[in-house]
């Protein structure tokens, strides 16, 4: 009898220690909550006072800024990093629907797990040097859409969002398509890394490199159709990813040797061509005093046409079928 009282005492005290241990867990935990609560308040208490010194907002307009806002720090954005957005904007002046789209970019990057370092300091950036709107909306939506392409490569080999270095080879992979690198393309080189059994700093270490060949052949002053050929002609005659490269780069040094020859002869063409023209008329000498002739005037040959060196055709943008202006992908 005893020993049973013993044992539903007991139990009676364990289901009372367990009792107290929840209720504990869920003052901390609702403590948590309305901290954060009363924190999130304050923060935006903050920004509304920083909006209602701009006079160029309506109310709707602040509203509108408030909730954008409100979900970016929701969302794990910092609230110095939301202030900053929001106050840049007002200091030069910008519409509340430049604000709002430029936090609505972040939110976006935020809420798919992409590194929001590169595209804050862009707009910032752009704020400080004065850029207009459209422009910084335009550089840093492009950014935001390489970094898509980016996770979603790595996605494709079903690279952890979780590792350490995820954010920064993101970072690396969407650099290399703003250096020009086509989607497909970039995408092949992963596949194909990724089958040489090469790590992934290493593929990256590859994609950083084709990335600058890319922008090297652009800045030559080479069409997107050469750069196709050239990229294209170095992965069908390689299984290697560094043998690709090494080809592309033998290939850019011809094509510079040829663009430095032509460009020699048309110089040597024009020179040529001055000094023809450029001696007296000896007709203007010979004749009675007067008015001189007007003679002939000189008429200079153009030479052949200079190498065109405009970067405006832009370089191999990503195209799904990569038969016309994307650098097609290496064949495996």
């Amino acid at each position: 009898m005893y020993q049973a009282k013993t044992t539903i005492r007991n139990k009676t005290s364990k289901f009372s220690l367990a009792i107290l241990f929840s209720l504990a867990i869920f003052i901390l935990v609702s403590s948590a909550q309305a901290t954060g609560s009363g924190d999130l308040e304050e923060e935006l208490n903050q920004l509304e006072t920083i909006l209602n010194d701009s006079p160029d907002y309506s109310a709707f307009q602040k509203t509108m800024i408030l909730n954008s806002a409100g979900e970016l720090l929701e969302s794990g954005v910092s609230f110095d990093d939301t202030k900053n957005i929001i106050e840049g904007h007002l200091n030069n002046s910008i519409n509340a629907y430049s604000v709002k789209k430029s936090l609505d970019l972040i939110l976006v990057a935020q809420t798919e797990g992409l590194p929001l370092e590169s595209l804050i300091n862009k707009i910032e950036e752009g704020l400080a040097k004065k850029v207009e709107s459209d422009k910084i909306f335009s550089v840093v939506d492009t950014k935001l859409k390489n970094l898509q392409v980016a996770s979603n490569i790595l996605q494709q080999i079903e690279y952890d969002p979780e590792a350490e270095n995820y954010e920064e080879i993101v970072e690396k992979l969407a650099d290399s398509l703003e250096d020009g690198l086509s989607q497909n393309y970039l995408s092949a080189v992963v596949e194909r890394g990724v089958e040489e059994d090469k790590s992934i700093e290493e593929i990256t270490e590859v994609s950083e490199e084709l990335g600058f060949l890319n922008f090297q052949a652009l800045e030559m002053g080479l069409s997107p159709e050469v750069i196709v050929d050239i990229f294209n002609s170095a992965a069908d005659s390689s299984t290697q990813i560094e043998e690709i490269c090494v080809k592309i780069q033998d290939a850019l040094e011809d094509e510079i040797a040829i663009a430095s020859t032509q460009s020699s002869v048309k110089d040597t063409s024009a020179d040529s061509t001055t000094d023809s023209n450029s001696g007296t008329d000896v007709s203007t000498q010979v004749e009675a005093p007067g008015p001189a002739s007007a003679g002939n005037t000189p008429v200079q040959d153009s030479g052949t046409a200079p190498i065109d060196t405009d970067n405006s055709s832009g370089p191999p943008g990503p195209s799904e079928n990569e038969d016309d202006n994307g650098t097609a992908p290496p064949e495996n």
